[in-house]
């Protein structure tokens, strides 16, 4: 989709407005590098310019970090209602300085775009509470033809007032395939997520479900158990994408997560920065999970013990064998060697995967340990793609060459990512190491963070690069 932007008004105003199909009209530079306030004569002089858009069927109207007048969505409202083509809109308001950046009336202007499929507003990062959120849900509830919804309302003052007026939006659309909710770093309370789960329980055509609430302040974690426990009812859903990082949970929301195993095709899952101490063996109680292919699984900083992730990785391996990408970030979390070689053999279960990364920043992994990566790559005959961090690990001359032995005949691979320390390695370790990899022939990107500062070191190692038959991106740290 070819889309024709202006970010200055005179450009936009002077163009040929009735050939406009794809359209961006972004102000946020010129009006910050002049710091004029956008006023209630520049969203009347827009609204005009795009009742002549007749055409229209993308808008995409970026407004961040400005200060905005009052009535803006008032002002804007009139210049959609011509607009009876137009399916798609994304408005972004965010606010890093400025007045209220959303002021009533913004439902009004929603109340013009009822036949919109798509929208997005992005309202992070500003006052937006009250009359002004109360407003703007009530205009969404009228949008009935949309499939799409991403609200992007990160860091305001929302409560459950506002979080129950935008459940009864959420529940009025019964269309949504899509929908995309950031509401973190909000004072919603319990009640508040409890009439969202009810809502979200009742979109029946879900397919694509994302949910962002990290940094939310709660004193339990019922709520957003409550939420997860609705979530199960979407029975078309299909990928889900949950983050609740910086949200002090325990291990109990972890638990809740099981069941959707065996109703998605693609889990991302984001908790890192918790607190889940060990305060039960069974970590997660796993379902059947045949028909998930995709799993982003973000455990970093969360407290958990090796064992806690030999056993979460073991019940995966059983449950979800025909998983084809997997990601795995257990960053900060001391991982034992006996722990590690079962995690592995865990691992090359997954005998159809295609795409692995594992980023294992600070797991007290030596050199022994690496061997164990063998075992994977022999048996996932499939992995075209390989992206491993081992920062700020243990791992030296003899680590490197063992990652090497195992990569270097896999027959299907075309893109390689490894990540490791500066002075990790010595040259001639550095050397030997590539040398492995060079011997993979299938290998088309090789991402690679080398271990060494000395400036000839470098270009040695460049050169023994360039010799490789395929195209290398060289990043030193």
């Amino acid at each position: 989709m070819e889309v024709i932007c202006y970010y200055y008004y005179q450009e936009f105003e002077n163009s040929d407005l009735e050939s406009h199909i794809n359209l961006e009209i972004n102000l946020s530079y010129c009006y910050n590098k002049r710091e004029e306030e956008f006023s209630d004569i520049d969203a009347k002089n827009i609204s005009l310019k795009l009742e002549k858009c007749t055409n229209l069927e993308y808008l995409r109207l970026i407004l961040n970090s400005l200060r905005i007048d009052s009535q803006l969505g008032f002002n804007l409202s009139s210049g959609f209602k011509n607009c009876k083509n137009l399916q798609s809109l994304e408005l972004s308001i965010d606010r890093k300085r400025g007045k209220n950046l959303v002021e009533q009336n913004l439902g009004a202007f929603l109340e013009n775009c009822s036949h919109l499929q798509e929208l997005e507003i992005n309202a992070s990062c500003g006052d937006f509470f009250g009359e002004s959120a109360l407003d703007l849900f009530s205009g969404l509830g009228k949008c009935l033809n949309l499939n799409s919804l991403v609200l992007k309302l990160f860091k305001n003052q929302l409560g459950d007032q506002e979080c129950f007026k935008l459940a009864s939006a959420i529940h009025n659309l019964q269309n949504l395939t899509s929908m995309e909710l950031h509401l973190g770093m909000n004072e919603i309370s319990n009640e508040g997520f409890r009439n969202l789960g009810e809502a979200i329980q009742n979109c029946k055509n879900l397919v694509s479900l994302n949910i962002k609430m990290s940094s939310s302040q709660l004193n339990e974690e019922k709520p957003f158990n409550y939420l997860l426990e609705r979530i199960k009812y979407c029975q078309n859903l299909q990928t889900f994408i949950f983050d609740a990082s910086y949200c002090d949970f325990h291990v109990d929301i972890i638990r809740r997560l099981g069941t959707l195993f065996q109703q998605c095709q693609v889990l991302k899952v984001n908790l890192s920065h918790n607190n889940f101490l060990n305060e039960e063996p069974d970590i997660i109680e796993l379902h059947q999970g045949e028909n998930l292919l995709e799993l982003d699984l973000d455990l970093s900083f969360s407290g958990l013990c090796s064992r806690d992730l030999e056993d979460l990785i073991k019940k995966i391996s059983k449950n979800c064998f025909n998983l084809t990408d997997l990601r795995l970030c257990f960053n900060d979390i001391r991982i034992h060697a006996e722990d590690f070689e079962s995690i592995c053999s865990s691992l090359a279960k997954f005998q159809n995967l295609q795409s692995l990364d594992l980023e294992l920043k600070e797991s007290t992994l030596e050199d022994d340990c690496l061997q164990h990566f063998n075992s994977i790559f022999s048996l996932c005959a499939k992995l075209d793609k390989i992206s491993l961090d081992l920062t700020k690990n243990q791992v030296n001359d003899l680590g490197a060459q063992n990652i090497g032995l195992a990569i270097k005949n896999l027959s299907k691979l075309s893109y390689l990512d490894l990540s490791f320390d500066a002075n990790q390695f010595t040259l001639d370790g550095e050397c030997s190491f590539l040398s492995q990899i060079r011997k993979n022939e299938k290998i088309a990107i090789f991402k690679y963070f080398s271990c060494l500062e000395n400036e000839e070191d470098q270009i040695f190692i460049i050169r023994n690069i360039l010799k490789m038959n395929k195209l290398v991106i060289k990043q030193f740290q």
